[in-house]
């Protein structure tokens, strides 16, 4: 697998990549209880072969590459390069891989849509939850551009989210936006438009598993550093302009603040379908 002799150090923009900063881990497995669960039934759905060679995508600071075991499956033997568009979460990730003795793994501060990767060198490209941040038949092409034929291909996403009805008030102005466009809230790809990016990337859908899973947040301060971060609201508006979608994400944090007060926390729990697809060239 030829990878690029030199690491970038900057943040590398995706598509509606966001500056991740390092305590995001940490707001993540606070939000997500089964995060480190997660990772592990991703790796064991995808089997990587020891002694391959894997890129990961959207890594982040290392979810996948270290809680769920992929770069132990990979194994000194094998090539492993970890990329993420945030320095400050790969940085995170180095130091994981340094604390761990896991000097095999690279780091490569770059986005999905535009891996600096050799074509048709890898064995394996994968990641989680970081589909919705990119233009996902982009991210996916991409992904198979990476792999020989014969090669694999495979995703964690989010394929469907139920907003509970305190989180339909919270996120009502955003909603009022998006209705008065005639749009819908299409942040994360059903199960078939995701089977349906593989097919149009050249890939055979090998598995495709799902699950239900419940997000949620321990304080309104981590739940609004999660909205900044991911920034969410303006995910939602990404269609709209600019200023529209600054004024929809104000007006939600105060509204979020304000119905954290007077509601339960497990009212802004909301259950999701989590979606993973293992494809081939």
């Amino acid at each position: 697998m030829q990878e690029p002799a030199g690491e970038a150090k900057a943040t590398a923009p995706g598509a509606f990549a966001s500056n991740f900063g390092a305590e995001f881990d940490g707001f993540v497995r606070q939000a997500y209880a089964r995060s480190v669960d997660q990772a592990r039934e991703f790796v064991a759905f995808v089997t990587p072969e020891p002694g391959s060679a894997v890129v990961e995508v959207g890594a982040g600071s290392g979810r996948i590459t270290f809680d769920g075991g992929l770069a132990e499956a990979v194994g000194r033997q094998g090539r492993l390069l970890v990329t993420d568009p945030s320095s400050a979460q790969l940085d995170v990730a180095r130091r994981r891989a340094a604390d761990l003795g896991h000097d095999w793994v690279r780091f490569l501060c770059a986005p999905v849509e535009a891996l600096p990767v050799a074509p048709e060198t890898a064995d394996l490209c994968l990641g989680a939850l970081f589909l919705h941040f990119t233009e996902p038949a982009d991210a996916v092409r991409a992904m198979a551009r990476t792999v020989h034929p014969g090669g694999r291909v495979a995703i964690c996403a989010m394929g469907e989210m139920r907003f509970s009805p305190a989180w339909r008030e919270v996120f009502e102005p955003a909603f009022r936006l998006l209705e008065a466009r005639g749009l819908s809230f299409d942040v994360f790809p059903p199960r078939e438009a995701l089977e349906r990016i593989f097919r149009e990337a050249g890939l055979t859908v090998d598995a495709v598993q799902e699950t239900v899973d419940r997000l949620g947040f321990p304080t309104v301060d981590i739940a609004i550093g999660v909205l900044r971060q991911t920034k969410w609201v303006p995910l939602m508006l990404r269609r709209l302009p600019a200023d529209e979608s600054r004024g929809a994400e104000r007006a939600v944090e105060a509204r979020l603040r304000d119905i954290w007060k007077r509601t339960a926390p497990e009212d802004l729990v909301s259950p999701g379908t989590m979606v993973s697809i293992l494809g081939r060239r």
